[in-house]
């Protein structure tokens, strides 16, 4: 279920994200109470395995172009053998 003020999601939907990270994460479960802020909805086309690993995969990627590589608007990258 969504909570009342909740406005992005609906019911029933496939969502994914990092629950709670980076302080306290860890929720590796069926069902759990989480943030608006902190899930998206996707169509569950990739399948339940591929959707669990893609939020983190993402963040990791966010954070070597970003904070280590320190990325800035205009700059462009090539990414090979990902």
């Amino acid at each position: 279920s969504v909570g009342a003020s909740v406005n992005s999601l609906s019911t029933g939907e496939h969502v994914v994200g990092l629950v709670g990270m980076p302080d306290h994460g860890g929720c590796y479960a069926e069902y759990v109470v989480a943030k608006e802020s902190e899930i998206v909805a996707c169509d569950g086309g990739l399948g339940a395995v591929a959707m669990a690993g893609l939020p983190l995969a993402a963040l990791t990627a966010w954070q070597g172009l970003f904070e280590i590589g320190n990325l800035q608007q205009g700059q462009e990258i090539l990414v090979h053998a990902a």
